[in-house]
């Protein structure tokens, strides 16, 4: 009696497919998951330095305006707070400075000119106020306390970075 041998068809099988499709899957949620937090870092990178770039464009600002004042006219006293800080100057077109806080927006109007936003919409200044720490007279010291932070994102995330800010500057010595 003779066997007949069977020819097997060349092709895959049920099996083998759903092998294949298994580690293909695998591998690319794999590769899916480290973009998505390539992306994430990225955005959470471009937030820190976005506040930060803030902070140090605020603080210049803001140091240099006191420097160049010759009083400060709100808040009058050492150890009050205010959320508006009045600077005087000798200046027409600068006369007064005014700095102001509000829902987390910062405002200056130097003399005549337009108020304008001092840091970008993105950045907001949270629980800020201005702090009178030296006498009046020559001592004449101004500290900003507050919290800057930022909202970005996309794909569903909420990025934020939160930093403390703490500015403090006083009037030059008048020269002789």
């Amino acid at each position: 009696m003779k066997h007949r041998k069977t020819q097997r068809e060349n092709g895959t099988t049920l099996i083998e497919l759903m092998i294949y499709l298994g580690i293909t899957s695998g591998i690319l949620l794999g590769v899916g998951s480290v973009g998505f937090n390539v992306i994430a870092q990225k955005q959470k990178s471009y937030a820190v330095s976005e506040v930060h770039y803030a902070e140090s464009f605020f603080s210049e600002i803001l140091a240099g305006d006191i420097r160049a004042s010759t009083g400060i006219s709100v808040p009058l006293f050492p150890g009050t707070s205010s959320t508006t800080l009045v600077l005087a100057s000798t200046l027409a077109s600068k006369n007064p400075t005014i700095y102001s806080i509000a829902d987390g927006i910062v405002l200056r109007q130097s003399g005549t000119s337009t108020t304008e936003r001092v840091l970008p919409p993105s950045i907001l200044l949270t629980n800020a106020v201005f702090v009178r720490t030296g006498a009046t007279g020559t001592d004449q010291s101004i500290e900003l306390r507050g919290q800057l932070s930022t909202g970005s994102g996309t794909l569903g995330t909420s990025l934020r970075f939160r930093t403390p800010l703490v500015v403090t500057s006083s009037l030059r010595a008048p020269q002789p």
